[in-house]
Protein backbone atom coordinates (compact mmCIF):
# COMPACT_ATOMS: atom_id res chain seq x y z
CA UNK A 1 0.00 0.00 0.00
CA UNK A 2 1.13 3.57 -0.52
CA UNK A 3 1.03 6.10 2.30
CA UNK A 4 1.78 9.59 1.09
CA UNK A 5 4.58 8.29 -1.13
CA UNK A 6 5.56 5.60 1.40
CA UNK A 7 4.54 1.95 1.42
CA UNK A 8 2.15 0.82 4.13
CA UNK A 9 2.57 -2.58 5.73
CA UNK A 10 0.36 -5.20 4.09
CA UNK A 11 -0.54 -8.14 6.35
CA UNK A 12 0.49 -10.66 3.70
CA UNK A 13 3.95 -9.25 3.06
CA UNK A 14 6.84 -10.60 5.16
CA UNK A 15 9.04 -8.01 6.77
CA UNK A 16 12.14 -9.15 4.90
CA UNK A 17 10.34 -8.55 1.58
CA UNK A 18 9.60 -4.97 2.65
CA UNK A 19 13.25 -4.51 3.60
CA UNK A 20 14.33 -5.73 0.16
CA UNK A 21 11.91 -3.24 -1.40
CA UNK A 22 13.66 -0.42 0.51
CA UNK A 23 10.48 1.06 1.94
CA UNK A 24 10.71 4.28 3.94
CA UNK A 25 9.39 2.82 7.20
CA UNK A 26 7.78 -0.37 8.49
CA UNK A 27 4.94 -0.52 11.01
CA UNK A 28 4.69 -3.83 12.85
CA UNK A 29 2.09 -5.30 15.22
CA UNK A 30 4.14 -8.15 16.75
CA UNK A 31 2.71 -11.42 18.03
CA UNK A 32 5.48 -12.15 20.52
CA UNK A 33 8.00 -9.98 22.34
CA UNK A 34 10.97 -12.05 21.12
CA UNK A 35 9.89 -12.33 17.48
CA UNK A 36 11.43 -10.89 14.29
CA UNK A 37 15.00 -10.64 15.59
CA UNK A 38 16.74 -11.23 12.22
CA UNK A 39 14.32 -8.94 10.39
CA UNK A 40 14.85 -6.16 12.91
CA UNK A 41 18.61 -6.43 12.57
CA UNK A 42 18.30 -6.40 8.77
CA UNK A 43 16.06 -3.34 8.83
CA UNK A 44 18.46 -1.50 11.13
CA UNK A 45 21.39 -2.37 8.87
CA UNK A 46 19.42 -1.08 5.88
CA UNK A 47 18.55 2.13 7.71
CA UNK A 48 14.80 1.47 7.61
CA UNK A 49 12.90 2.76 10.67
CA UNK A 50 10.75 0.23 12.54
CA UNK A 51 7.65 1.44 14.36
CA UNK A 52 6.04 -1.07 16.72
CA UNK A 53 2.35 -0.84 17.61
CA UNK A 54 0.43 -2.50 20.45
CA UNK A 55 3.09 -5.05 21.50
CA UNK A 56 6.67 -4.26 22.47
CA UNK A 57 9.66 -6.20 21.16
CA UNK A 58 12.54 -7.52 23.25
CA UNK A 59 15.07 -6.19 20.72
CA UNK A 60 14.19 -2.57 21.40
CA UNK A 61 17.54 -1.26 20.10
CA UNK A 62 16.38 -1.96 16.54
CA UNK A 63 13.03 -0.22 17.07
CA UNK A 64 12.78 3.46 16.18
CA UNK A 65 9.56 4.17 18.07
CA UNK A 66 6.70 2.31 19.77
CA UNK A 67 3.02 3.12 20.33
CA UNK A 68 1.93 1.03 23.28
CA UNK A 69 -0.90 0.70 25.77
CA UNK A 70 0.07 0.55 29.44
CA UNK A 71 -0.70 -3.13 29.86
CA UNK A 72 0.72 -3.27 33.39
CA UNK A 73 -1.81 -0.64 34.43
CA UNK A 74 -4.58 -2.51 32.61
CA UNK A 75 -3.79 -5.74 34.43
CA UNK A 76 -3.68 -3.94 37.75
CA UNK A 77 -6.93 -2.17 36.96
CA UNK A 78 -8.86 -5.34 36.19
CA UNK A 79 -7.46 -7.16 39.23
CA UNK A 80 -8.46 -4.24 41.43
CA UNK A 81 -12.00 -4.47 40.06
CA UNK A 82 -12.11 -8.17 40.95
CA UNK A 83 -10.55 -7.66 44.37
CA UNK A 84 -13.18 -5.08 45.25
CA UNK A 85 -15.94 -7.34 43.98
CA UNK A 86 -14.68 -10.19 46.16
CA UNK A 87 -14.13 -7.96 49.17
CA UNK A 88 -10.46 -8.93 49.22
CA UNK A 89 -11.19 -12.60 49.90
CA UNK A 90 -11.62 -15.60 47.61
CA UNK A 91 -10.16 -17.90 45.00
CA UNK A 92 -9.57 -16.90 41.39
CA UNK A 93 -8.36 -18.38 38.13
CA UNK A 94 -6.54 -16.31 35.49
CA UNK A 95 -6.91 -16.64 31.71
CA UNK A 96 -3.68 -15.35 30.18
CA UNK A 97 -2.80 -14.19 26.69
CA UNK A 98 -0.19 -15.98 24.55
CA UNK A 99 2.65 -16.74 26.96
CA UNK A 100 5.68 -14.58 26.29
CA UNK A 101 3.85 -11.83 24.40
CA UNK A 102 4.39 -8.40 25.91
CA UNK A 103 0.67 -7.80 26.65
CA UNK A 104 0.50 -11.12 28.52
CA UNK A 105 3.70 -10.43 30.44
CA UNK A 106 2.68 -6.90 31.36
CA UNK A 107 -0.96 -7.65 32.19
CA UNK A 108 0.13 -10.57 34.35
CA UNK A 109 2.64 -8.30 36.07
CA UNK A 110 -0.11 -5.79 36.81
CA UNK A 111 -2.42 -8.51 38.14
CA UNK A 112 0.30 -9.86 40.41
CA UNK A 113 1.12 -6.39 41.74
CA UNK A 114 -2.45 -6.03 43.00
CA UNK A 115 -2.62 -9.60 44.31
CA UNK A 116 0.35 -8.76 46.52
CA UNK A 117 -1.90 -6.30 48.36
CA UNK A 118 -4.66 -8.86 48.91
CA UNK A 119 -3.27 -11.92 50.73
CA UNK A 120 -6.83 -13.18 51.14
CA UNK A 121 -7.13 -13.80 47.39
CA UNK A 122 -5.63 -17.07 46.19
CA UNK A 123 -4.86 -18.08 42.60
CA UNK A 124 -6.08 -21.61 42.03
CA UNK A 125 -4.77 -21.79 38.47
CA UNK A 126 -3.58 -19.66 35.57
CA UNK A 127 -3.00 -20.64 31.97
CA UNK A 128 -3.16 -19.24 28.47
CA UNK A 129 -6.21 -19.30 26.22
CA UNK A 130 -4.28 -17.33 23.56
CA UNK A 131 -6.78 -14.44 23.48
CA UNK A 132 -9.35 -16.86 22.00
CA UNK A 133 -12.94 -17.27 23.13
CA UNK A 134 -13.24 -20.96 22.23
CA UNK A 135 -10.04 -21.87 24.06
CA UNK A 136 -11.26 -19.97 27.11
CA UNK A 137 -14.52 -21.95 27.05
CA UNK A 138 -12.61 -25.23 27.20
CA UNK A 139 -10.09 -24.01 29.76
CA UNK A 140 -12.84 -22.71 32.05
CA UNK A 141 -14.81 -25.95 31.73
CA UNK A 142 -11.72 -27.88 32.83
CA UNK A 143 -11.24 -25.60 35.81
CA UNK A 144 -14.91 -25.84 36.77
CA UNK A 145 -14.61 -29.61 36.62
CA UNK A 146 -11.49 -29.60 38.78
CA UNK A 147 -12.26 -26.86 41.28
CA UNK A 148 -16.06 -26.75 41.25
CA UNK A 149 -17.55 -24.14 43.57
CA UNK A 150 -14.13 -23.13 44.89
CA UNK A 151 -13.75 -20.60 42.04
CA UNK A 152 -14.98 -17.21 43.24
CA UNK A 153 -13.81 -15.10 40.29
CA UNK A 154 -12.26 -15.31 36.83
CA UNK A 155 -9.72 -12.73 35.66
CA UNK A 156 -9.33 -12.74 31.88
CA UNK A 157 -6.55 -10.76 30.24
CA UNK A 158 -8.83 -9.85 27.35
CA UNK A 159 -12.56 -9.62 26.74
CA UNK A 160 -12.76 -12.52 24.28
CA UNK A 161 -11.40 -14.91 26.89
CA UNK A 162 -13.70 -13.39 29.48
CA UNK A 163 -16.66 -13.99 27.19
CA UNK A 164 -15.52 -17.58 26.71
CA UNK A 165 -15.45 -17.99 30.48
CA UNK A 166 -18.97 -16.58 30.68
CA UNK A 167 -20.16 -19.12 28.11
CA UNK A 168 -18.69 -21.99 30.13
CA UNK A 169 -20.25 -20.63 33.33
CA UNK A 170 -23.63 -20.28 31.62
CA UNK A 171 -23.52 -23.87 30.38
CA UNK A 172 -22.64 -25.02 33.90
CA UNK A 173 -25.45 -22.86 35.31
CA UNK A 174 -23.02 -20.99 37.53
CA UNK A 175 -22.83 -17.28 38.33
CA UNK A 176 -19.25 -16.19 38.95
CA UNK A 177 -17.82 -12.67 38.46
CA UNK A 178 -15.59 -12.24 35.40
CA UNK A 179 -13.49 -9.24 34.39
CA UNK A 180 -11.74 -8.50 31.09
CA UNK A 181 -9.64 -6.01 29.13
CA UNK A 182 -9.98 -4.35 25.69
CA UNK A 183 -13.52 -2.92 25.59
CA UNK A 184 -14.57 -4.79 22.46
CA UNK A 185 -18.21 -4.36 21.50
CA UNK A 186 -19.30 -7.72 22.95
CA UNK A 187 -17.36 -6.96 26.10
CA UNK A 188 -19.06 -3.61 26.55
CA UNK A 189 -22.44 -5.26 26.03
CA UNK A 190 -21.53 -7.84 28.68
CA UNK A 191 -20.64 -5.08 31.14
CA UNK A 192 -23.93 -3.35 30.40
CA UNK A 193 -26.01 -6.47 31.07
CA UNK A 194 -24.01 -7.33 34.18
CA UNK A 195 -22.22 -10.44 32.92
CA UNK A 196 -18.76 -8.80 33.05
CA UNK A 197 -18.02 -6.73 36.14
CA UNK A 198 -15.81 -4.43 34.06
CA UNK A 199 -13.22 -4.03 31.31
CA UNK A 200 -10.62 -1.50 30.12
CA UNK A 201 -11.00 0.38 26.85
CA UNK A 202 -8.29 -0.16 24.26
CA UNK A 203 -8.30 1.74 20.94
CA UNK A 204 -6.90 -0.48 18.19
CA UNK A 205 -7.74 1.82 15.28
CA UNK A 206 -6.30 4.78 17.13
CA UNK A 207 -3.12 2.84 17.89
CA UNK A 208 -2.60 2.05 14.22
CA UNK A 209 -3.37 5.62 13.15
CA UNK A 210 -0.75 6.84 15.62
CA UNK A 211 1.74 4.24 14.40
CA UNK A 212 1.27 5.28 10.78
CA UNK A 213 1.64 8.91 11.71
CA UNK A 214 4.85 8.29 13.65
CA UNK A 215 6.16 6.35 10.63
CA UNK A 216 5.37 9.28 8.38
CA UNK A 217 7.14 11.69 10.72
CA UNK A 218 10.24 9.49 10.81
CA UNK A 219 10.25 9.10 7.02
CA UNK A 220 10.02 12.88 6.72
CA UNK A 221 13.09 13.29 8.90
CA UNK A 222 11.22 14.57 11.97
CA UNK A 223 12.18 13.67 15.52
CA UNK A 224 9.93 11.26 17.42
CA UNK A 225 9.94 9.83 20.92
CA UNK A 226 11.23 6.33 21.58
CA UNK A 227 7.92 5.35 23.17
CA UNK A 228 4.37 6.71 23.20
CA UNK A 229 2.10 5.17 25.84
CA UNK A 230 -1.45 5.56 27.01
CA UNK A 231 -3.58 4.17 29.81
CA UNK A 232 -6.82 2.34 29.05
CA UNK A 233 -9.79 3.99 30.75
CA UNK A 234 -11.86 1.71 33.01
CA UNK A 235 -15.32 0.64 31.85
CA UNK A 236 -17.78 -0.16 34.61
CA UNK A 237 -21.56 -0.51 34.90
CA UNK A 238 -21.60 3.16 35.91
CA UNK A 239 -20.22 4.51 32.62
CA UNK A 240 -20.71 1.74 30.03
CA UNK A 241 -24.11 3.01 28.84
CA UNK A 242 -22.69 6.36 27.85
CA UNK A 243 -19.63 4.72 26.31
CA UNK A 244 -21.80 2.55 24.07
CA UNK A 245 -23.96 5.51 23.12
CA UNK A 246 -21.10 7.85 22.26
CA UNK A 247 -18.43 5.44 21.06
CA UNK A 248 -19.14 5.78 17.37
CA UNK A 249 -19.42 9.54 17.50
CA UNK A 250 -16.26 9.83 19.57
CA UNK A 251 -14.18 7.69 17.23
CA UNK A 252 -15.59 9.55 14.28
CA UNK A 253 -14.51 12.88 15.76
CA UNK A 254 -11.06 11.52 16.54
CA UNK A 255 -10.48 10.15 13.06
CA UNK A 256 -11.95 13.25 11.47
CA UNK A 257 -9.45 15.34 13.42
CA UNK A 258 -6.59 13.31 11.96
CA UNK A 259 -5.12 14.12 8.56
CA UNK A 260 -6.22 11.32 6.20
CA UNK A 261 -3.69 9.79 3.85
CA UNK A 262 -4.68 7.70 0.88
CA UNK A 263 -3.35 4.14 0.91
CA UNK A 264 -3.69 2.01 -2.19
CA UNK A 265 -3.53 -1.68 -1.40
CA UNK A 266 -1.98 -3.93 -4.07
CA UNK A 267 -4.57 -6.23 -5.56
CA UNK A 268 -7.48 -4.20 -4.26
CA UNK A 269 -7.33 -1.41 -6.80
CA UNK A 270 -9.07 1.24 -4.76
CA UNK A 271 -7.76 3.75 -2.26
CA UNK A 272 -8.31 3.09 1.41
CA UNK A 273 -8.62 6.02 3.77
CA UNK A 274 -6.24 5.88 6.71
CA UNK A 275 -5.90 8.36 9.56
CA UNK A 276 -2.22 9.15 9.33
CA UNK A 277 -1.65 12.16 11.58
CA UNK A 278 -1.75 11.44 15.30
CA UNK A 279 -2.83 13.83 18.00
CA UNK A 280 0.66 14.34 19.40
CA UNK A 281 1.39 17.09 21.86
CA UNK A 282 4.79 17.38 23.51
CA UNK A 283 5.46 13.78 22.56
CA UNK A 284 2.36 12.51 24.32
CA UNK A 285 -0.71 10.79 22.96
CA UNK A 286 -3.84 12.64 23.94
CA UNK A 287 -6.04 9.84 25.18
CA UNK A 288 -6.43 7.63 28.23
CA UNK A 289 -5.51 8.74 31.72
CA UNK A 290 -2.36 9.59 33.63
CA UNK A 291 0.55 11.77 32.59
CA UNK A 292 0.14 10.83 28.90
CA UNK A 293 -3.57 11.60 29.02
CA UNK A 294 -6.12 13.96 27.92
CA UNK A 295 -9.23 13.63 26.35
CA UNK A 296 -9.92 10.68 24.05
CA UNK A 297 -13.24 9.64 25.48
CA UNK A 298 -14.76 12.82 26.86
CA UNK A 299 -17.43 10.72 28.53
CA UNK A 300 -14.78 8.77 30.43
CA UNK A 301 -12.94 11.93 31.42
CA UNK A 302 -16.19 13.29 32.85
CA UNK A 303 -16.85 10.06 34.74
CA UNK A 304 -13.34 9.95 36.16
CA UNK A 305 -13.53 13.53 37.35
CA UNK A 306 -16.69 12.72 39.24
CA UNK A 307 -15.58 9.36 40.66
CA UNK A 308 -11.94 8.29 40.28
CA UNK A 309 -11.55 4.50 40.03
Amino acid sequence: MELGGQRCLHPGQPVDQLINQRVNAIVIVPVQADSLGPQLRAAKKAGIPIIVVNTSLANSDAVTSSVLPDDVAAGAQEMEMMAKRLGGQGNIVILQGPLGSSPELDRTKGIESVLAKYPGIKVLAKDTANWKRDEAVNKTKNWLSGFGDRIDGIVAENDDMGLGALQALSEAKKSTPVVGIDGIQDGLAAVKDGRLIGTSLQHGRVEMAEGLAVAQKVANGEQVNKTYTYTMPPITPQNVGRVLQERGQREGRLLAAASPARCTEPGVGQPVQRAAQPILESGQLRFGRGRHAQPLPAVLTEQEEKKPP
